[in-house]
């Protein structure tokens, strides 16, 4: 999976702090012994997951062969073209799970990052990345994080802790493979502030849920959504892992929740088939989702919209509702609230940048179901 990284804003918010909260919660609660092995830029990045309360639970050894000859000799000494590369991060990761193997430790993970950061004077075209390896008895997968040149050091050093936090969070459900459909996380690196856009067909169609279960009510919704707006062919079907109200779901109810979700197929305007994707969502709140689509048409029940525009969850109201204004639309299918109750909680600028929708089966839900009624 490759990433790139835009700027967003280091001023922590409370929704920043609140997803902080449920990641380092997921992290400590962990099954596993944490081996992590840090070389190169990333090594600031990783001592910041220290810092966290309750880490000594799960972290067994922090290892920063940091020269040329430590990191070669780490890994065996193999020696490589690069020490920035998917080659050398799963090298590390490797070196580091056979360490915690011969310790004995039950139930291993290894966390390698190499990273080459910006420093002062570098050569022209020299790319600022980082690559990452994961490893645990039932996965290993490896993943890369690019950082545009208007990257400080100290900014590229948050944006690389921000994401191993999610990194090592979330690994055991990436990737997933469902009846043919990929499933992958919407991780949280993209864009706060915007100064492109995309041409309309690339722009996403995001339908946000917790999905427990998918019913009729879902699948009607999405199909009213792909009729009304045609050439969005870019459709994704969210599964929020993290919820500003309900709290985090972990990887076993993830895929419980994904298996209900059918593989949903639509044609778009010159009849091409288009597969929706599914994605599970690590932002606990719709300011945080801006970070991770560009221009998205959030696909939201009225309920949840109603929400959306409550002070309780922003320490800067009017700042919040206008990046939601500036930076999504949203098609909303009224239950729970009426289109008036949502008009009367939130600021008109974001209400425009509403339309409200109404389909057959708005009277099923999850909990419903769940209650068996």
């Amino acid at each position: 999976m490759d990433i790139v990284v835009n700027l967003k804003d280091c001023e922590e918010t409370p929704e920043d702090m609140l997803q902080d909260e449920l990641l380092h919660g997921q992290i400590i609660n962990l099954p596993y012994k944490i081996g992590a092995v840090i070389t190169g830029g990333g090594a600031g990045a990783i001592t910041d997951l220290i810092k966290l309360g309750g880490m000594s639970s799960v972290l067994e050894e922090l290892n920063v062969p940091y020269g040329v000859k430590a990191n070669e000799s780490f890994m065996n000494h193999v020696h490589l073209p690069s020490h920035c590369s998917e080659g050398a991060a799963i090298l590390l990761a490797a070196a580091q799970s056979a360490r915690l193997m011969r310790m004995g430790i039950k139930n291993p993970m290894a966390v390698a990052c190499t990273a080459s950061l910006y420093v002062e004077g570098q050569r022209e075209g020299r790319v600022n990345q980082a690559w990452v390896c994961i490893v645990t008895d039932q996965a290993a997968y490896t993943t890369n994080i690019k950082f545009p040149d208007s990257f400080t050091r100290i900014q590229q050093e948050k944006a690389l802790e921000e994401n191993l936090r999610h990194w090592i969070a979330f690994h055991t459900t990436l990737p997933m493979f469902f009846e043919g459909a990929m499933v992958d996380f919407a991780w949280n690196y993209v864009p706060l502030q915007v100064s492109t856009s995309l041409p309309k067909e690339q722009m996403p169609m995001v339908f946000c849920g917790s999905f427990n279960p998918w019913h009729d009510g879902h699948s009607s919704a999405l199909k009213l959504a792909h009729d009304r707006y045609p050439a969005r062919s870019n459709i994704i079907i969210e599964l929020s892992s993290i919820n500003a109200d309900k709290g985090l779901i972990g990887p076993d109810e993830i895929e419980r929740r994904i298996r209900t979700i059918p593989l949903v197929c639509f044609e778009d305007d010159t009849g091409y088939p288009i597969n929706t994707r599914i994605k599970v969502g690590t932002a606990a709140t719709f300011i945080g989702k801006l970070n991770v689509y560009l221009n998205p048409l959030f696909i939201v029940g009225s309920d949840t919209m109603f929400r959306i525009g409550d002070k309780k969850y922003y320490r800067d109201y009017e700042a919040a509702m206008k990046k939601l204004a500036h930076g999504a639309e949203f098609l909303v299918m009224l239950r729970g609230h009426t289109e008036i109750e949502v008009k009367n909680n939130m600021p008109d600028y974001l209400y425009d940048k509403c339309v409200f929708a109404e389909h057959e089966f708005a009277h099923v839900s999850s909990s419903q179901i769940r209650n068996g009624n």
